[in-house]
């Protein structure tokens, strides 16, 4: 019994040798901080590591792109009375992503304001380096290319193109020639510059940068 028992350890051991090896469990990273990954992409580059670097260097561009969402969101405008200003999705880190990826949609902001006795609401989009700059400046040169139901609006350095569309109001606004501010509003001419004025358009240019 004995003999048959070392004859057949060697079998015993080829059968491990021939098992599948099993997955490793990977313990997940822990959250990104922006001095850590400048630190990486660093080491990256003295390393000549030049693909860990880029990879690093976009790790970062994400979170200061994130971290500048919610500065831009600060920036807006309180709630106007009677209407509550809604939490919003988590998305400012998937296009704070795309932003950072070089997809050409710029680092899109936006927030919901919901009037509390009815389904109206105030939406406001920020599209800072906005792909849109282009085709606004050449209406801000050429008034005829407005349309009807529209006119320029000047806030100091920054202009504006004010729409009616059917019982809305559109307010787009330029800021420092690379960003654009967004509204749709519901409510009158008085309500909507009372809400977005000269000072709610220049907090919005500061968080915004030039």
């Amino acid at each position: 019994m004995k003999k048959l028992f070392l004859l057949a350890l060697p079998l015993i051991a080829l059968s491990f040798a021939l098992a599948p090896v099993a997955q490793k469990r990977v313990t997940p990273k822990g959250e990104a901080d922006f001095p850590s990954t400048l630190d990486s992409a660093r080491a990256a580059w003295e390393a000549k590591d030049y693909a860990s670097c880029v990879s690093s260097l976009k790790d970062a561009l994400t979170l200061a792109t994130a971290e500048r969402a919610k500065a831009i969101r600060a920036a807006l405008p309180a709630a106007p009375q009677g209407y509550e200003r809604q939490k919003p999705a988590n998305q400012d880190q998937g296009n704070a992503m795309m932003a950072a990826m070089g997809m050409a949609i710029g680092n899109i902001v936006e927030q919901v304001y919901k009037k509390t006795d009815s389904s109206q609401r105030i939406q406001v989009t920020v599209t800072a380096d906005s792909p849109m700059v282009g085709m606004l400046g050449m209406a801000f040169g050429n008034p005829a290319m407005l349309g009807e139901n529209s006119e320029l609006i000047e806030y100091n350095e920054h202009k504006a193109v004010l729409k009616t569309e059917g019982s809305r109001l559109n307010l787009q606004v330029l800021v420092w020639d690379k960003h654009v501010v967004e509204v749709q509003c519901p409510e009158d001419e008085e309500f909507l510059f009372r809400m977005f004025n000269q000072e709610a358009i220049d907090r919005i240019a500061a968080a915004l940068g030039k």
